[in-house]
């Protein structure tokens, strides 16, 4: 249509663009949900740990933000995603000569040992959203461990020594439980032994000192409960929970017996 006939042009409809991370927005919406200006400074988890009574609808509001993501990607390139995403027992060992992160450290130390002890309970390096929001998207997004706890229940463990605050760690794990939510409702005949599974646990693993600083039983108690409900509304059994480690057994050399001993020695915080 000219525009010199006095018609009016039509444009396009604008498009909302793709979102680059199935985490895209989820920090946001948890912050308004807690009513903080931020899941990594230390100063807001303080606060909020330091509150009487805690706002609910955190893991509400990282479902339901990771569910539009999910549904804008998957309707756009519903073939995209890796066939690697919640595999099971597929164990990283090697670790670069420059990476120094104790996380890391321990992380592959863990496994090392099981792999050596024949023990086939813990994985690590398990890759979630690899794909799905584009060829490259998320490549490297995984869950640190997770062990296989008895059939068809799993645990999903996020590994914590010196970064980020736990109550980042703890939005983070459940956002991965939200996306094995949704991999799950879409999963074949083939899935794997974790996507199978009805009874999932997210649990921050860290040591004692970790947690001095802050009272998380009541963060605890609300994202648990809160996840639970998720789960029950999905027809599995989904928990939350802090687990602490004794400090002294955190740090290298890592001999066969000290994994073991860590491993027996995590406790509910």
């Amino acid at each position: 249509m000219n525009v010199g006939d006095g018609a009016t042009e039509q444009l396009p409809a604008a498009v909302d663009p793709l979102p680059a991370s199935l985490l895209t927005g989820v920090d946001a919406a948890v912050c308004r949900a807690l009513q903080i200006r931020s899941l990594r400074h230390r100063s807001a988890a303080l606060e909020l740990c330091a509150r009487e009574s805690l706002p609910i609808g955190a893991v509400t509001a990282a479902f339901e933000q990771i569910a539009s993501n999910w549904r804008a990607c998957r309707a756009a390139r519903p073939a995209s995603r890796s066939m690697q995403n919640w595999r099971w027992r597929v164990p990283q060992i090697a670790i670069a000569a420059h990476n120094t992160s104790p996380e890391v450290m321990l992380e592959r130390a863990i496994v090392a040992t099981c792999e050596r002890l024949g023990r086939t309970d813990w994985s690590n390096q398990v890759p979630v959203a690899s794909g799905i929001a584009g060829p490259s998207a998320e490549r490297r997004r995984a869950i640190d461990l997770v062990r296989e706890a008895g059939p068809g229940h799993f645990e999903l463990v996020e590994l914590k020594i010196a970064s980020d605050t736990p109550l980042y760690a703890a939005l983070e794990l459940i956002g991965y439980a939200c996306i094995w939510l949704l991999s799950r409702g879409e999963r074949g005949d083939d899935a794997s032994l974790l996507l199978a599974a009805d009874r999932l646990d997210a649990v921050v693993l860290a040591p004692e000192s970790y947690y001095t600083r802050y009272r998380l039983k009541g963060l605890e108690t609300v994202l648990d409960t809160e996840l639970a409900a998720l789960g029950v509304a999905h027809g599995v059994k989904l928990r939350f929970r802090f687990e602490s480690l004794p400090d002294d057994l955190i740090r290298p050399p890592f001999l066969d017996q000290q994994i073991v001993s860590l491993l027996d020695a995590r406790r509910r915080l």
